[in-house]
């Protein structure tokens, strides 16, 4: 029995819609909680890791099955997640919660790269957290407007970038390019990503999706062994350094969220 069949999990998650065509191209899009038409809503209604735990779920799901042929992994415009989204995110957080965050945020990363089959990511507006889960993709398109950042880390002053960014940006813009990125709270246009390679091509917004179905019809037309093994050479470094490095760096931000709650004390 397919346990992993489309019907067993396209209706389960609450800040996720799945559609997908006969031919196996998988719409993925990401949203606000039990609002397909609203943006992402990364802290709110119910905690901050709500979607940060819906998504990693998600993505496995996605991974295990099979008749997925294309994955066009999206979100409800005009933002991915900006700025004021993220406010408090790591301050103090207790030792119990930072465990299930840490598990969470590492099965994020795994399950995103464990997909099998190509993976279009397509991008609107500002992507200043998490961004990397989309620019991860094989193809990676973002409308005029988009812009690209990190600020729920260093440059919140909230938490070591340890969960991820650490070893996706420095290997999308280089180890020079990527420290700075994520130490100065670097945003970057459509483009400037383009130039930096940080995504393939800048388009209307109304284009996007379009642009992105040919690409996967393209996709289509090579046989299935071929495109589930180009998608695996392409994400096997990924993976190598995110099981080598991801559960330190998880550790390290943990810990560095104390910091806030030490600089409070010092000021009394």
């Amino acid at each position: 029995m397919n346990r992993h069949n489309f019907e067993s999990y396209k209706d389960r998650y609450e800040t996720i819609s799945l559609e997908r065509t006969d031919d196996g191209i998988l719409t993925v899009t990401l949203h606000a909680p039990n609002d397909p038409e609203s943006p992402v809503d990364y802290c709110a209604p119910y905690d901050w890791h709500y979607a940060h735990v819906e998504w990693s779920y998600c993505f496995f799901d996605i991974a295990r099955d099979y008749h997925n042929e294309v994955v066009i992994l999206t979100h409800t415009g005009p933002d991915f997640i900006k700025e004021e989204q993220i406010v408090d995110i790591g301050v103090s957080v207790p030792v119990s919660a930072w465990d299930k965050t840490q598990s969470h945020g590492y099965w994020l990363q795994m399950g995103l790269l464990g997909i099998e089959c190509p993976v279009i990511g397509v991008v609107k507006g500002a992507a200043w957290v998490h961004a990397e889960l989309l620019t991860q993709s094989d193809i990676v398109l973002c409308s005029e407007d988009a812009s690209f950042g990190d600020v729920a880390h260093f440059e919140g002053g909230f938490l070591a970038p340890g969960d991820g960014v650490q070893i996706a940006w420095p290997s999308v813009l280089g180890p020079t390019r990527g420290s700075y990125f994520l130490m100065t709270g670097q945003v970057l246009d459509a483009q400037q990503a383009l130039n930096l390679g940080v995504v393939n091509e800048v388009l209307p917004v109304d284009q996007l999706l379009p642009r992105a179905h040919r690409l996967a019809e393209e996709i289509l037309r090579r046989p299935k062994l071929v495109r589930r093994y180009a998608r695996i050479m392409g994400t096997h470094a990924a993976r190598i350094k995110m099981t080598e490095q991801l559960g330190f760096g998880l550790a390290l931000e943990g810990l560095s969220s104390a910091a806030p709650r030490e600089m409070e004390q010092r000021a009394k």
